[in-house]
């Protein structure tokens, strides 16, 4: 299946990580692979992802919002729960 990177992964409100749901990818090699492409779409030269991948399981609205599952549950947010692979964007030297 070719994904559309634009239109599957997520970015915090600071553009310090990128989440995508678990089920789109063979594996975390493949998550980030992906991921790499993503921040090559999104950012100029200069940043690139972290190597070490986090499981979360975060809730995403229909507009395409999301947070931590555990500050949805808090703040009454809703929408459907989702497993995400997570890595962290940084600035390359």
């Amino acid at each position: 299946m070719e994904l559309n990177v634009l239109d599957v992964f997520y970015e915090n409100w600071d553009g310090t990580m990128v989440l995508s749901n678990v089920d789109l990818y063979k594996n975390e090699d493949d998550f980030l692979t992906h991921a790499e492409q993503y921040i090559a779409e999104t950012r100029e030269w200069g940043f690139g992802i972290s190597n070490v991948v986090e499981f979360m399981k975060i809730v995403v609205s229909e507009e395409g919002n999301w947070c931590e599952k555990s500050i949805a549950e808090k703040e009454s947010f809703k929408g459907k729960e989702v497993w995400a692979y997570k890595t962290d964007i940084k600035e390359e030297d």
